[in-house]
């Protein structure tokens, strides 16, 4: 039981890596449809694909390097929390 909720946790932490960068393709082209104002699909189709190529390269070079849960951790952490690290400079 115990496997499958690891696996979902982390199935979870991939979608949440590849999504951001599909999120921010896809806000690339309301902003160019907010420019040339015209709503264009395929500019939208075009960013959307490349974002999520992108979102799934991303996603495997982080879980490969460093591993979902500690990419995860490093960026959510709180140095109020978690108190002094050599990261941010401080002891």
């Amino acid at each position: 039981m115990s496997k499958v909720v690891a696996f979902i946790v982390y199935s979870l932490l991939w979608l949440w890596n590849v999504a951001s960068i599909l999120f921010l393709a896809l806000f690339l082209g309301f902003l160019i449809s907010i420019v040339i104002d015209d709503f264009n699909p395929l500019v939208f189709r075009v960013l959307g694909a490349l974002g999520l190529f992108a979102g799934i390269l991303w996603a495997e070079k982080v879980r490969k390097k460093d591993g979902l849960s500690k990419f995860h951790g490093r960026v959510n952490a709180h140095p109020e929390v978690d108190g002094p690290t050599p990261r941010n400079g401080r002891w």
